[in-house]
């Protein structure tokens, strides 16, 4: 398992020097949402992911699994919600980008 760690949080930085990269060439706000998305959120919530196992290990000890479960599927739900959210304002900067782009230039 930590070797799957490691390769998470090292695909993660390639990412994000490609985006780093990529935004110092263009200046693309997008990009930053971009990053957020998928760079820095997965990071967050695994550190989220971390607590929540943490505290339910100690109030659920002992107990039935059941609120654990469905905490863990709530929290899963709201990651990927905020996810998704980042995404799509990354891509709505993305596309009003390139749209001014492509627009012709008076001479």
């Amino acid at each position: 398992m930590p070797g799957m760690l490691v390769l998470s949080i090292g695909l993660n930085f390639a990412i994000g020097v490609v985006l780093i990269r990529q935004y110092v060439r263009t200046r693309n706000a997008g990009l930053i949402w971009l990053g957020m998305a998928e760079v820095i959120w997965p990071l967050v919530s695994l550190y989220f992911r971390q607590i929540l196992a943490d505290i339910a290990s100690r109030r659920f000890a002992g107990e039935n699994d059941s609120p654990l479960g469905n905490l863990y599927l709530i929290f899963q739900l709201l990651e990927q919600l905020v996810r998704a959210g980042l995404l799509i304002v990354a891509i709505f900067y993305l596309a009003r980008t390139n749209a001014r782009a492509s627009l012709p230039t008076n001479p």
